[in-house]
This record gives C-alpha cells, structure tokens and sequence, in this order.
C-alpha cells in the first residue's frame, strides 16, 4: 500500500477494527538459541548499551524492548515495552511508569503471593512486537495474539528454561530471570519522547538475570526517545490515531473524517 497520513491510519484502523486474534506457536529451536549464558557465565556488560542522552542516568540496555510477564492467575502473557537501565554484569532495572502498566500488575501479584515475579527482557526482536508492547489494548489480551492477528500468522516463540515464558524464537537478545520484592535500585532520569526529562532517579525493580540467550552477533536495538518527530514519537502517534479512531466511532460520534 503506497499511502500516507490519514490515509495510512485509516487502513491500519480497519484492520484493526477486523482483527482476529492469532495465539503464538511454540517451536523447538530459533536464533536466539544460538548462545546461552547461564550462572556464573552471565556477563550482560559484553553487550555495549548506550547513553542515548547526555543527561541519562545510566546506559540503557532496554529501550526498543520487550518485557514479558505472566499473570500467575489467569495465565495470561503480556508484553510491555518499559525502560531497562543496565546495573551490572548480572542485572538490570525495569520501570514501568505507573501502577496502570500490565506488566507492574503482574510483579505485583507476585509480590502479593510472596513469590518472585518470572520475566524475561527481549532486546532487538520482530518490531511488530515493539508496536504491541508500547501501546495498549486490552486487559487480558495478550500481545502475541495481537500481533499474530495483524501479520496473518503465528508469532514463533521458544519456552525459557527458568521460567517457561515465551520468548519470540527470532529475537536478538533475551534476559531471562527473576524480579525479588524489595530489591530495588535508583534508575533515571532518562530523556523522555515528549523531548525533555520527566522523572529524577527512583528506586526500581532489578531483574536477577538467570540465563541470557542471544544470536550470532547480535544487533543491540535500541529507540531514541526525543521531540517529535523522532521514531517513537512517529511509531506512537500512527497506532494511537487508529486505536483512538476506533474508539470515537464506536461510541457513536458520526461522520468521524479522521484522527
């Protein structure tokens, strides 16, 4: 489709409107299997994070990035795109802005049961994925159903061996292990889209990595939030438009001629 502006989201909203949900497949083997790291072995500094701006607080390891979680009640698997600051060679923080953001809901839970919460941090996987896991839909949906509805198939995916979550079977890197209530470390600031700092540095989850799978020489993909345009601002401001489209349509609002 050779398209742009209104047009664009206006077919991307239709398919939206129509969207089948696809759960994903689980598979034997991918390229992410191709290194593990487990244990004593488990050095995450080989991977060189950035400073993406000059004022961040640390070096971003996760930021075009993919947390995945598990509801320890339904089961229900979410993906969230959250923030994830590199502590050492064995941790990472993840912050997840608000009490709002699925992922948190589930660490909590965890927390609640006084069990450690399973997670694993995909960095550089299908970007379909970072458009699902950066913007809402629905609770209890899962983004890998999402995604497989909107490209027409199954998103491949291998089970973690620490946790048993799914992972996408063709991702860069994949952290996998586990967040401990009350272990916590300052993250922040970092340079948010809206092109300035939002937060100072606030205590955060840290991730105990457990095993690190990762590709033959693998890409380090990495978004630079900043004023738009920039390429999350755009990535955002596309899906929001048709979700938001959506919505004012079937709230009954006529003659919608575009968002």
């Amino acid at each position: 489709l050779e398209s742009g502006g209104l047009q664009l989201i206006n077919e991307f909203r239709k398919k939206l409107a129509n969207l089948q949900p696809i759960p994903p497949r689980v598979v034997d083997t991918g390229p992410v299997l191709e290194n593990q790291m487990a244990g004593a072995e488990i050095d995450l500094l080989r991977f060189p994070a950035p400073l993406i701006h000059e004022g961040d607080g640390g070096r971003y390891i996760g930021t075009a990035c993919i947390a995945i979680t598990r509801d320890p009640e339904t089961g229900w698997v979410n993906l969230g795109t959250y923030r994830a600051m590199l502590h050492g060679e064995k941790s990472v923080g993840l912050f997840t802005s608000s009490v709002s953001k699925h992922g948190r809901m589930h660490m909590e839970k965890y927390f609640q049961q006084g069990k450690p919460c399973p997670v694993v941090l995909c960095v550089g996987q299908d970007p379909l994925l970072v458009l699902g896991g950066g913007h809402p839909i629905e609770f209890g949906y899962s983004e890998y159903d999402y995604c497989g509805g909107i490209r027409g198939k199954p998103i491949d995916t291998i089970l973690g061996s620490e946790t048993g979550l799914p992972i996408p079977a063709g991702a860069e890197i994949a952290i996998e292990g586990f967040m401990h209530a009350g272990d916590v470390k300052p993250d922040g600031p970092f340079g948010e889209w809206m092109g300035y700092y939002g937060s100072q540095m606030a205590n955060t989850p840290v991730i105990r990595a457990e095993r690190v799978y990762y590709r033959n020489d693998p890409i380090l993909c990495c978004a630079r939030p900043g004023r738009p345009p920039s390429d999350e601002s755009l990535a955002k401001c596309f899906v929001r438009s048709a979700q938001i489209w959506n919505r004012v349509e079937k709230t009954g609002v006529p003659n919608v001629r575009g968002v």
